[in-house]
This record gives structure tokens, C-alpha cells and sequence, in this order.
């Protein structure tokens, strides 16, 4: 019964994306640095966007902001503090993963917007 319902939730994920997470590094001067390095690629995805509210105003149009829900396949691994990237979007992560048998649920904050 998993395995059927994974198959047909892996249907579902179109998009693909990047995983990226921090590895530290000896620079040059002797000194560690945090580098960002690829964990996965072109993993199976879908986003789904919920929970639209009122965003910033900008002149006369209303931007909504909501949340931004990571669906892949339960076996990928995204530490905290992971980015993603998918098309040309980048967002980094909001928090744990909620890990399911047949998939994983990440909440996801456009980069750069982490402490609005």
C-alpha cells in the first residue's frame, strides 16, 4: 500500500530542484570558512504555495506573501539551513523537514527574506 501510494505521489513532483547545503573550508589565510556546496540535484519536486495573506505594498499593487511548502521523496536528505533552487527561484529553509513514509514536507522562505 506505501509503495503504491509513493509511486503515485512521485507522479505528482514535475519540477526539479537543487539542494544545496555548508561545508567548512580552510581558506587561504588559515582560516575556516563556510562554503556552499551541492548536496543533491535535480531532484523530483512540487511546491505548493498556501496561506496567502497581505505582503508589502509597492506603489499600487499588493504582493502577497504565504507560505511555501517543499514536496519530495522521503529518502532526500536537507539539512537545516539547506537552499534550494528551483528554475530560477531560490528559497532557503524555514525549519525541520516533516518526514512521511511515502514523502517529505519542507517549509521553505524566499533567500534573502529569512528575518522579515
Amino acid at each position: 500500500m506505501v509503495t503504491r501510494a509513493k509511486r503515485q505521489l512521485e507522479r505528482w513532483m514535475e519540477q526539479r530542484c537543487d539542494i544545496y547545503g555548508w561545508q567548512e573550508v580552510l581558506g587561504e589565510n588559515g582560516v575556516v570558512e563556510q562554503k556552499e556546496v551541492l548536496l543533491e540535484g535535480q531532484v523530483p519536486c512540487r511546491i505548493s504555495y498556501a496561506g496567502l495573506r497581505e505582503g508589502n505594498k509597492g506603489g499600487d499593487l499588493l504582493f502577497p506573501k504565504g507560505t511555501v511548502v517543499l514536496f519530495t521523496a522521503a529518502e532526500v536528505e536537507m539539512p537545516l539551513g539547506a537552499v534550494v533552487r528551483i528554475d530560477s527561484k531560490q528559497y532557503r529553509q524555514a525549519g525541520e523537514s516533516r518526514r512521511y513514509q511515502t514523502h517529505r514536507e519542507t517549509v521553505l522562505v524566499p533567500y534573502g527574506e529569512e528575518q522579515a
